[in-house]
C-alpha cells in the first residue's frame, strides 16, 4: 500500500523535478515495484528522478515490469533507476537491456544494477554494441558485479565498435 501511494504521488505533477526517492532496503517487493513501474510508464513522473529501490529483494518480474515502462518511451528524461543488491536474474536483466535497444528510453537515463554471471554482461554489450542506446547513457555496473573473462571481452568488443551512445559513462 505504501509503494502504491508513493506511485500515485510520482504521477500527481506536483512533485518537484530532480526529486531523489531513496527507498532502498525497504521489503518493498514486487509489488509494490509494480506499482511504481506503472506510474513511470504513465509519463506524468517528473523529470531528473531518482528511483533507488537497493535492497529490496526484488527479482526478474520487476526488473521485467522496469523494462515495460522504459520501453513505454514516457519514463522521465534524466531517470536514475537503482536497482542493486537485489535478486534480479538473468531473465530481468536481459529484459533491462532489450528496452536500452527499444529506441524509447529516456536520454540522460542511469541504470544501476548487479548481476553474477556473463548472460547480463553479454546483453548488455549487445545493446551497447546495436548503436540505438539512448545518449547520454549511464550504466553502473562493472564493479561488484561476476561477469567473469567473456563478459569482460563482451563490453570490450562492444566499446570498440564504434557504436556506443555519445555521453556514455
Amino acid at each position: 500500500k505504501g509503494a502504491q501511494a508513493l506511485a500515485n504521488a510520482l504521477t500527481s505533477g506536483n512533485c518537484p523535478s530532480g526529486l531523489d526517492l531513496i527507498l532502498s532496503y525497504n521489503d518493498i517487493g514486487d509489488k509494490g515495484t509494480q506499482a511504481l513501474a506503472d506510474a513511470l510508464a504513465l509519463g506524468k513522473c517528473p523529470s531528473g528522478l531518482e528511483l533507488d529501490l537497493s535492497g529490496n529483494e526484488i527479482g526478474d518480474n520487476s526488473a521485467h515490469a522496469f523494462a515495460e515502462a522504459l520501453i513505454s518511451g514516457k519514463c522521465p528524461t534524466g531517470l536514475k533507476l537503482d536497482l542493486i543488491t537485489n535478486n534480479i536474474g538473468d531473465i530481468g536483466i536481459q529484459a533491462l537491456a532489450e528496452a536500452l535497444v527499444s529506441g524509447h528510453c529516456p536520454s540522460g537515463l542511469q541504470l544501476c544494477l548487479d548481476w553474477n554471471g556473463d548472460k547480463g554482461a553479454h546483453a548488455f554489450a549487445e545493446a551497447l554494441a546495436s548503436g540505438q542506446c539512448p545518449s547520454g547513457l549511464k550504466l553502473e555496473f562493472l564493479c561488484d558485479n561476476i561477469i567473469g573473462d567473456k563478459g569482460s571481452q563482451a563490453f570490450a568488443r562492444a566499446l570498440m565498435s564504434g557504436n556506443c551512445p555519445s555521453g556514455l559513462e
